[in-house]
């Protein structure tokens, strides 16, 4: 219940590389966590992204969420009750 919590909690840097891209560009969490937090300290990214893409990060995060509320609105249109 709690995974992505606690998966934002860790830098990225801490986890295997396939997970480490799909908390960037699946789940976004390290997108409004990880990215924000090196651009606000001024840091580099120990895994290499691109310095422009730190401060602009947290886009992908409101894209995202976006992309779930059509899903949400989509999937509450074509809902149809057991009739019960």
């Amino acid at each position: 219940t709690y995974g992505g919590i606690q998966a934002a909690q860790f830098p990225l840097s801490l986890y295997a590389g396939w997970f480490r891209n799909f908390l960037i560009f699946v789940v976004p969490l390290g997108c409004v966590a990880y990215y924000p937090v090196l651009a606000i300290l001024e840091q580099p990214d120990p895994l290499g992204a691109p310095d422009w893409w730190l401060p602009t990060a947290p886009a992908m995060g409101f894209l995202f969420l976006s992309v779930s509320f059509l899903a949400w609105r989509a999937g509450i249109r074509r809902y149809t009750s057991t009739g019960s």
